[in-house]
C-alpha cells in the first residue's frame, strides 16, 4: 500500500490479553484464562478510545489487534466493536492469529468483518523447535494453516518466526528459510530469541538447564537471514521486518517512522500527536475499574531519545533537521568512526543503518544518544 504522510494520519492498536497458556519465552502482558471476560474487555477498549479520540483528527489509516491471542476473541465481539472506530475506506485492518485458534471458518468471518491482513504466529516449521518454544501444535498444523491463508482474499499476510534457538535443540534456520522460499509469504517478521526477565526460560537458564546463543552467534544467523531474504526479493524495511514490494505492514511502518497511534486495552502503549506516550494499566482490575490512562509527559530530551530509538530501526533512518525540531542535534563530524565501520550511512544529513549496523541497531541507538547535544536557542 502507499505510505501516507505520518503527520496527517494515525493508527489504532488494540491489545487482546488472553492466552490459553503462556509460552516460556513470553514477557508480554497476557492472562491465561479459560473464560475470558470479553464483554468487559470490549466495553473498556471502547472507553479507552473515547478517552483518546480527542487527541486525533480524521480517520485512522490502520487498526491492529495484537496480544495475547486475539484469535481467542469471538468474531461477534469484533463485529460489534469495529463500527466504533473511525477508519479510512482503505485502512489496513490487521490481527494476530494463533494457529491453535485459526480455522478457515474463523478467518473467513474476520475478513467479512473487515480484517484484511493476518499475522500468523508460526515461530518455526520444525517440530523440535515448536516443542522447545512451548507451542501446542505441530508443523503439519502450520502447513495446513498456511495453505488456507494463501487462498483467502486478503490484502496481505505475514509469517512470524523466531530464530537464535540454543544449540542443544535439533533445529536448523535453513529449514525455516527454505519454507519461506517455498510458501512466499508477502511479509515476514523474524525475531531473535530474547531471554526476558521473569519468564520460564530465564528460570531454566538460571538453573543451568541450557545456555542461550551468544550475541556473535545470533548476529551471524541474523546476517544469514538478511542475505537469504534479500536474494528472494524481500525489502528489509525495519530491523525485524521484511516484505515483498507493496506488502509492508502499515502498522509497523508507521510506528518505526514516528507515526502516532492510540493504544487501547490493558497494558497497551500509544503515541500521541503532542509527542507524549500513553501506557494503559497492565493490571486487569486497575484497567477496568480506574479507567485512567497513564500519560508520560516527555521532556524534549526524552522525545529526542524516543525519536532516535524508533527511527533508526527503519531503513529510511532520519534526517538531522528532524531531530533539531526537538531542540537537539548531533555533530556530523562525531559520526566518522561509525561511518568508517559501515555501521551507519550519512547522506546529506540523513542517518540510516549501514551493512554492519543492522545486527547492532540497539547499540547504535545508544551510541547516537550519547552524541546528542542541546542546540543553542
Amino acid at each position: 500500500m502507499t505510505s501516507k504522510n505520518q503527520s496527517e494520519t494515525f493508527g489504532i492498536y488494540v491489545h487482546a490479553p488472553w492466552c490459553r497458556y503462556r509460552c516460556p519465552y513470553c514477557a508480554f502482558n497476557v492472562y491465561t484464562s479459560s473464560n475470558p471476560q470479553v464483554d468487559t474487555w470490549e466495553a473498556n477498549v471502547l472507553r479507552d478510545w473515547k478517552q483518546q479520540a480527542k487527541f486525533f483528527n480524521g480517520n485512522a489509516s490502520s487498526l491492529y489487534v495484537g496480544g495475547g491471542t486475539p484469535s481467542r476473541i469471538p468474531t461477534t465481539t469484533f463485529r460489534s466493536m469495529m463500527p466504533h472506530f473511525p477508519l479510512d475506506a482503505d485502512a489496513e485492518i490487521g490481527i494476530e492469529l494463533n494457529p491453535d485458534d485459526a480455522d478457515l471458518n474463523t478467518m473467513t468471518e474476520l475478513i467479512d468483518i473487515g480484517f484484511n491482513r493476518f499475522s500468523l504466529g508460526i515461530q518455526s516449521l520444525q517440530n523440535e523447535a515448536l516443542k522447545f518454544l512451548g507451542r501446542q501444535h505441530n508443523a503439519s498444523r502450520l502447513i495446513r494453516l498456511i495453505h488456507d491463508v494463501k487462498q483467502l482474499p486478503l490484502r496481505s499476510w505475514s509469517m512470524d518466526l523466531i530464530f537464535g534457538l540454543p544449540s542443544h535443540i535439533q533445529y536448523d534456520i535453513e529449514e525455516d528459510l527454505n519454507a519461506i522460499e517455498h510458501y512466499r509469504p508477502p511479509h515476514v517478521s523474524l525475531y531473535g530469541l530474547t531471554i526476558e526477565p521473569n519468564t520460564h526460560f530465564e528460570r531454566q537458564i538460571q538453573k543451568g538447564h541450557w545456555s542461550p546463543l551468544d550475541s556473535d552467534q545470533c548476529g551471524a544467523v541474523y546476517v544469514r537471514i538478511i542475505e537469504f531474504l534479500s536474494d528472494l526479493g524481500y525489502e528489509h524495511y525495519e530491523v525485524s521486518n521484511f516484505a515483498l514490494p507493496n506488502h509492508r505492514s502499515y502498522h509497523n511502518e508507521a510506528i518505526w517512522k514516528g507515526g502516532k497511534y492510540a493504544g487501547l486495552g490493558p497494558g497497551a502503549h500509544g503515541f500521541l500527536p503532542n509527542l507524549n506516550r500513553t501506557v494503559q494499566h497492565a493490571d486487569w482490575h486497575k484497567w477496568t475499574k480506574e479507567g485512567i490512562e497513564l500519560i508520560e509527559h516527555n521532556s524534549p530530551y526524552q522525545q529526542a531519545i524516543d525519536f532516535i530509538i524508533t527511527r533508526l530501526r527503519h531503513c529510511d533512518g532520519f534526517h538531522l533537521n528532524e531531530l533539531s525540531t526537538l531542540g537537539y542535534g548531533i555533530l556530523p563530524s562525531t559520526l566518522d568512526p561509525l561511518i568508517n565501520a559501515r555501521l551507519i550511512h550519512l547522506d546529506n544529513h540523513q542517518i540510516s543503518l549501514g551493512p554492519t549496523g543492522w545486527p547492532v541497531a540497539d547499540a547504535l541507538s545508544s551510541s547516537l544518544i550519547d552524541r546528542l547535544r542541546p542546540l543553542e536557542s
